[in-house]
């Protein structure tokens, strides 16, 4: 009866040396709307800040004010974010002084971007990984334990004389769980075949935001999402587009699809 209580004994603590040491589940999955295309991403204890520190542009939507300051100081849900990334350097996606207020008041926080958003805060030296991706590379980093590989997505034609704003793709894998953010792009500049190119959808993909306005209506692109392959698509960009949202529209499509109401910020959804 000794003998059969020992060997219990270590097959429980071994037991739970694996469920210590265990990876991430997908289980483990919360998606927090923030604002606009802003979203904090929790994967058991690891946390992830995408386009979700921005002022906005002038007469247009902005943060609550509660929200903003809770970013800006690190403050919960938004103490402990491991890794900050951004799409591209637009009012309604990033905010240099944010990202700057809130890297101040949580050290551990490292900042991922393009060469346009990082060189606005490379004093903060190693804390800032500056990706370069162009048409057809991708270009990868591991930061925190998690990993972030950049693609380049045309955000469309931009006039003459005036600089590109490059817009990165991430697609973000933390222990088992991956999720993709696809920041501006414009369809018809990019085309399907530049998704299939990428192999976006053999990488198993859990969630991945979304333009709303690709998802619903019009301007939906049915060919687009099955070309990134996630298993959820998650709406994003509630504000400054020209065309309204279709909620029933997108769920009419996809029935799974998660659709946040764009004036109910800090909302959850758990991946089932």
């Amino acid at each position: 009866m000794k003998k059969l209580s020992a060997v219990l004994l270590v097959l429980s603590v071994c037991f739970g040396c694996l469920l210590v040491g265990r990876p991430a589940s997908a289980a483990d999955a919360t998606v927090t709307y923030v604002g606009n295309a802003g979203f904090l991403v929790t994967v058991g204890s690891q946390k992830v800040l995408i386009d979700a520190m921005f002022g906005g542009f002038p007469g247009g939507y902005r943060l609550p004010a509660n929200v903003e300051q809770a970013i800006a100081s690190a403050q919960p849900p938004f103490d402990g974010v491991d890794l900050i990334l951004v799409t591209h350097d637009h009012a309604d996606h990033f905010s240099a002084s944010m990202v700057r207020r809130h890297m101040e008041a949580n050290p551990g926080a490292i900042l991922v971007a393009g060469p346009q958003v990082a060189g606005q805060l490379s004093d903060f030296g190693a804390r800032v990984a500056t990706l370069t991706a162009t048409a057809g590379k991708a270009a990868t980093t591991t930061q925190n334990e998690i990993r972030v590989l950049a693609i380049y997505l045309s955000h469309g034609v931009f006039p003459a004389r005036e600089p590109e704003i490059v817009n990165y793709g991430y697609l973000i894998t933390i222990g088992d769980v991956s999720f993709f953010h696809t920041g501006d792009i414009d369809p018809v500049t990019i085309g399907i075949e530049t998704f299939r190119g990428y192999g976006l959808a053999s990488q198993g993909i859990d969630f991945a935001f979304v333009p709303h306005f690709l998802l619903g209506g019009r301007s939906a692109d049915p060919g687009l999402v099955a070309a990134i392959g996630a298993t959820y698509v998650v709406a994003a960009h509630y504000e400054y587009t020209m065309l309204p949202l279709m909620r029933t529209a997108i769920l009419k499509a996809y029935p799974t699809a998660v659709v946040f109401e764009n004036d109910k910020e800090l909302d959850r959804w758990t991946m089932p």
